[in-house]
């Protein structure tokens, strides 16, 4: 009998227990990781694996449970790949059945942590970690997946069916090919499926490709279906090996995106270095700041349009604070719609100079502050650069929420200055409109911060 055999065996023995029960309590069955190792022996027992638990849940009728307890979880049995820097088919054993490498899933399953400081899934840098087929809806929770690889898409999860994080990490994931450009990517997520994000943090992914092609979405590359809430996106890259090229530091979509309530700071992109657009995205109550892009020419932090992965947009900003990027702050070659938002104090080292927004497409503002300076969008208020953090803004901090903020100073010209409807709350929570300049009448704040009255 064959270790997956023995395994199938266990689940059938399981599956006709259950026959008994009643279909409520049929339809859930607990799996306890035993170990910190990584094997396929059989069985699931009080000797169990993280690999060896998910064969069995792929087994198991209806949904599962895997509880992962305090621990770092190393997934080491080797993959076989060929070399990525010098064969480009790149003929590889990537199996999906759970033999080695990455955890394959199929059918409905929760895997739950101790809390992401506590519960680690480690790649070791030998494969991606977890492939979830299109068959599959999989919900994590509470804990942190770091060091997976690779050379084909999604470093950390590839994920085409229905994924749910929430109170996950993703961290020093990666994806890289040097002929990148035709693959799907994601240094910590590829998503061809639906992808539900609540309070995540994804912290140095990296997806590159090589000396001539650019990796798409250093932290999630997106042609599915994306929601994300109440996140932090730091230190992810999209690169090529030169950091001239690349597209979207944090997430390049070129499906369905819908973020909100969350942070992009310093992460890095030849082109969009936290957002390439290329699909349909919209962005309400978020902050976006230290974030940088390659210098050689006049490319976005966020950049809608124009991407070698979509098409042309459309985007919508709402209740978003662009401010203290390196490089443009918005460039749109596409169709964009921004309200009641701030972008302002923007600059490009190289050419020592203030840049906030270029338009090149079709273009709508209703309630933007904009910094002086080169560019061709129109906004209803403006700002010297210089003024943004000394009148304007607060530096960043934790001001409440999930979140890092900008807190609005005394006399700001973003207080009480939305113009027409707004979001019923800001990126912390904090309902909207307040009286933030006092004056007795509760307007709402722009940017991602409403202010109190004082």
């Amino acid at each position: 009998m064959t270790l997956l055999h023995s395994i199938a065996a266990q689940a059938a023995l399981v599956s006709f227990c259950l026959l008994g029960l009643p279909q409520a309590a049929a339809a859930l069955e607990t799996l306890r990781v035993s170990k910190a190792g990584d094997s396929l022996d059989g069985a699931c027992d009080a000797d169990c694996s993280l690999r060896e638990a998910v064969v069995l849940a792929n087994e198991l009728p209806g949904r599962q449970r895997i509880l992962l307890p305090a621990g770092t979880y190393t997934l080491t049995l080797p993959t076989e790949r060929g070399d990525p820097e010098h064969d480009e088919q790149e003929v590889r054993f990537d199996e999906d059945d759970n033999q080695n490498g990455d955890l394959d899933i199929h059918g409905e399953l929760d895997i739950i942590g101790a809390g992401l400081d506590q519960t680690v899934i480690d790649g070791t840098g030998n494969d991606r970690i977890m492939e979830i087929f299109a068959d599959s809806t999989v919900t994590m929770r509470g804990l942190t997946l770091r060091n997976g690889y690779s050379s084909f898409y999604g470093g950390g999860i590839a994920n085409e069916g229905d994924l749910t994080l929430r109170h996950v990490r993703l961290e020093h994931n990666s994806y890289y090919h040097p002929w990148g450009g035709g693959r799907k990517q994601g240094g910590g997520i590829a998503n061809d499926g639906t992808l539900r994000v609540y309070y995540g943090q994804f912290d140095g992914n990296t997806a590159s490709g090589g000396d001539s092609n650019e990796g798409f979405g250093g932290a999630i590359y997106n042609t599915g279906i994306l929601l994300v809430r109440d996140s932090l996106f730091r230190r992810n890259h999209a690169r090529n090996d030169d950091d001239s090229s690349g597209e979207g530091g944090a997430i390049n979509n070129a499906g369905h995106a819908d973020i909100a309530r969350s942070s992009f700071v310093q992460n890095y992109a030849g082109y969009g270095g936290a957002l390439a657009n290329g699909g349909y995205l919209k962005m309400s109550n978020s902050t976006l700041t230290d974030n940088s892009s390659a210098w050689l020419s006049r490319n976005g932090i966020v950049q809608n349009g124009g991407t070698r992965a979509g098409g042309v947009g459309p985007m919508y900003l709402i209740h978003v604070t662009i401010a203290g990027n390196r490089n443009y702050g918005l460039v749109n070659n596409g169709d964009l719609v921004i309200r009641n938002s701030l972008i302002s104090g923007n600059y490009h080292d190289d050419e020592a100079t203030y840049y906030n927004c270029e338009n090149r497409g079709r273009y709508k503002a209703i309630g933007l502050l904009l910094g002086t300076g080169p560019g061709d969008c129109m906004g209803d208020y403006f700002v010297e650069n210089e003024a943004t953090f000394t009148q304007v803004l607060f530096p960043l901090a934790d001001n409440g929420g999930l979140t890092p903020t900008f807190a609005l100073r005394p006399g700001s010209p973003a207080l009480d200055a939305a113009i027409g409807s707004c979001s019923d709350h800001d990126q912390r929570w904090v309902p909207r409109p307040q009286d933030g300049d006092g004056d007795g009448v509760a307007i709402c704040d722009l940017g991602a911060y409403e202010a109190a009255a004082p």
